[in-house]
């Protein structure tokens, strides 16, 4: 490494190497609210630590961090600032490099810039974090506020700072998340020792408790069970949607967008969590995980509903304030089996091997295995290759759970849902911002006939399928079910 670039670390090193070395706990433990503790182990020989998370072995591994900077000259500075024995630094210009480089080799670490060209760094965050939830982000900004810190932070970042404060600040919110990610890695390899696993949760009627649950059910069943990463996080999806269901519509009795758009109140939700008979009911939530799959039982205290008028398969006649959860449910897990009066629902994910076979997913079906016929394909419009659909159920939407994934900001996590009934495809908008169009006219649930052009967001695909191949009486289309 050039001399120039260890001289001009030098000081601050010895800084931290003082700081953390043993005999200077108790300066540590004293020094205030902006005192970050460092990791134990070796320093580098700038007086770095090493990268914790090391092998079995104890060798040192190097710490690979991305850096985010459309400023050609900041990210020269920061690379420079951050560079060492152990720290390894690729600087891109944008937020699609990042993403590039990220497909293609995870780093440990990003650092991105806020304000950028082509995507902004808060979208990259979200991105990042719906396809890769563990990897930790910082984020700087030279025009920082408490909304943006705010909205960074729900957004999925690890950390955010002021750019002016990068070079005290950011080897030091660096090496405080290496450390955190470090005892993640040990409570990971604990978990995988593990063979089954129970719980048992009683919740008070507060959002904030509904995604910690999931992850730790997540986590455990990463450990457990033979589910993939995908199949995991729609499991998961299908949980959150359980659970939102219980609190809001069951305990809470907050009408859903229908009702709402037919007129109905929606009350303040801390003003309906703090009166009777709201405050007194909670939640009740039971989950087994073992090497063939996950089961989770969801009862709420609320009145119920008749799950029976939705019909077994949910697509057809789904009242739209029920329709999302049900649809993504069912959608994402093999059982879904409601208890009267309808405030008990269980439901369960079933691992490859154990009897059932595996689900396909669209976007990642091996290019060599034997394949049948499609269903439909989706040609888009402008340009690109045709996405096979092997099933008669999928959902489309940004979250790499979907069964097609569409990566672009306009399009929601779970943008719409396609299923076949009588040998035609329809298509079920899943309450989306940008909403779903055929050939133009926004839709909320309607039939896809053959050579029809589908908008997801901004992006247009022509449908192409047989309908006789389905399994459809003649060519001439039944009325809409709806």
């Amino acid at each position: 490494m050039p001399g120039r670039r260890r001289s001009s670390c030098y000081g601050r090193s010895t800084r931290r190497t003082k700081r953390c070395s043993p005999d200077r706990h108790d300066a540590v433990r004293n020094a205030g609210p902006d005192a970050v503790p460092r990791p134990a182990g070796r320093l580098g020989s700038n007086g770095l630590p090493a990268r914790t998370g090391a092998s079995e072995t104890g060798a040192d591994i190097m710490l690979r961090i991305l850096l985010v900077e459309d400023s050609a000259l900041q990210r020269r500075a920061i690379c420079g600032w951050l560079e060492t024995d152990h720290w390894a630094v690729e600087g891109v210009g944008t937020a699609r490099e990042a993403l590039a480089r990220i497909e293609s080799a995870t780093p440990d670490i990003v650092v991105s810039d806020l304000e950028m060209h082509d995507v902004g760094g808060m979208e990259l965050v979200r991105q990042l974090h719906e396809r890769h939830p563990r990897l930790p982000v910082i984020l700087m900004t030279a025009h920082g506020s408490e909304e943006a810190v705010v909205e960074a932070l729900r957004s999925g970042a690890a950390s955010f700072i002021l750019k002016q404060e990068a070079r005290t600040l950011l080897p030091e919110t660096i090496e405080h998340l290496v450390s955190e990610t470090s005892t993640e890695r040990h409570y990971d390899r604990l978990i995988a020792d593990a063979t089954r696993a129970a719980f048992d949760f009683r919740l008070d009627n507060d959002p904030a408790l509904i995604q910690p649950l999931v992850d730790l059910l997540l986590q455990m069943c990463a450990g457990i069970c033979r589910l993939d990463e995908n199949e995991r996080l729609r499991a998961g999806v299908a949980i959150v949607q359980g659970l939102h269901n219980a609190m809001f519509r069951g305990n809470l009795e907050i009408p859903g967008p229908a009702a709402v758009a037919a007129g109905a109140a929606v009350p303040d939700l801390e003003t309906r969590r703090a009166e009777g008979p709201y405050r007194d009911r909670s939640i009740e939530v039971h989950s087994e995980i073992d090497r063939d799959g996950m089961a989770c039982t969801i009862r709420d205290s609320g009145p119920g509903f008749d799950w029976t008028a939705h019909g077994e398969d949910c697509e057809a006649g789904l009242a739209e304030d029920q329709g999302r959860g049900l649809v993504l449910m069912r959608a994402f897990m093999d059982e879904v089996v409601f208890e009267p009066p309808g405030n008990v629902v269980s439901l369960r994910k079933k691992a490859p091997g154990n009897g059932e076979p595996p689900v396909a997913k669209a976007h990642s079906a091996p290019a060599t295995a034997a394949r049948a016929k499609p269903l439909a394909r989706l040609t888009p419009v402008e340009s690109g290759p045709s996405i096979e659909i092997q099933k008669t159920r999928i959902v489309i939407g940004r979250d790499r759970t979907c069964d097609i994934v569409i990566p672009w900001p306009d399009v929601s996590a779970h943008h719409c849902q396609m299923f076949v009934i009588g040998g035609w495809w329809y298509v079920k908008d899943l309450q989306t911002k940008n909403g779903v169009k055929l050939n133009g006219v926004p839709v909320t649930r309607r039939r896809v006939s053959p050579g029809d052009v589908l908008h997801v967001a901004k992006h247009r695909y022509e449908v192409r399928y047989d309908p006789g191949d389905l399994g459809a009486v003649g060519v001439t289309p039944p009325p809409e079910p709806f």
